[in-house]
């Protein structure tokens, strides 16, 4: 089957996304990260399911392949991931709404895996493009389903495997809170005020001071990397770094990287 290969120099994903949609053939769109790994067990089921249900959304289950976890465990990062379960797509979702084994109703969507008709997705009117990085053009776009009455499911009946293995180190999970943050602020100045975070005086002096200690703060951390017994000292040195990373995205006007 032959594969055609666009280049799109708009910034951000939603400008890609929309135009991936614009030029497919079929009226069954699939949205994939490029870190996904499907099977063709896995598309036979959403295509039966989309064609046996009219006017939906559907995420399926991601978990990390074996290998990938039994790298984690080696780590003090890594088991920090484990323990938070950071290692599949029902520690992310973190809501009580999950089923195992079955079909059922989403909060939201995510587009890590995310399929939907042509028609409906144009109806939407697709991703906001305002957002030049990846991140909370997730939160807007379900609202745009729900405009238009398209309901959402995660199928935990399938899997696919999320293959991270470019993102499973603290520097790089690091960037990611921040980049997540910077977006989630351009969600806020398009008129989310639900998701504005404040910030107090303690905490800003905080996030400063971890900032110019964070080369230190990450020399520690790789020294106690693979130290079992220092792990809830390192889980809480991760914690702050996460913590200010977010700060820094949130309250810089241009994405540092």
């Amino acid at each position: 089957m032959p594969i055609t290969v666009v280049r799109n120099t708009k910034p951000g994903v939603a400008s890609k996304r929309n135009l991936g949609a614009r030029l497919a053939k079929s009226n069954l769109l699939l949205f994939l990260d490029n870190d996904i790994l499907i099977s063709a067990d896995s598309i036979n089921h959403i295509i039966k399911l989309h064609a046996e249900t009219e006017n939906i959304s559907v995420n399926p289950n991601w978990i990390y392949p074996a290998s990938l976890t039994s790298q984690l465990s080696k780590t003090a990062f890594g088991r920090f991931m484990i323990l938070y379960n950071l290692v599949s797509f029902k520690g992310w979702y973190n809501h009580s709404t999950w089923r195992d084994g079955e079909l059922f109703r989403s909060e939201s969507v995510a587009s890590f895996h995310l399929s939907i008709s042509k028609d409906n997705f144009i109806k939407s009117g697709g991703y906001n493009e305002n957002f030049a990085e990846a991140g909370f053009e997730d939160y807007d776009f379900p609202l745009r389903l729900k405009r238009i009455n398209i309901s959402f499911f995660i199928d935990t009946r399938i899997h696919v495997f999320h293959n991270e293995e470019d993102m499973i180190t603290l520097e790089s999970w690091l960037v990611r809170q921040q980049r997540g943050a910077f977006t989630r602020k351009e969600a806020v100045s398009l008129g989310y005020t639900e998701l504005k975070l404040h910030y107090g005086f303690f905490k800003i002096i905080t996030f400063s001071a971890t900032r110019v200690f964070r080369p230190v703060l990450l020399i520690i951390l790789k020294g106690l990397a693979y130290k079992i017994s220092f792990d809830a000292l390192s889980f809480r040195l991760i914690l702050l770094l996460q913590a200010q990373s977010i700060y820094r995205g949130y309250s810089h006007k241009v994405l540092h990287k």
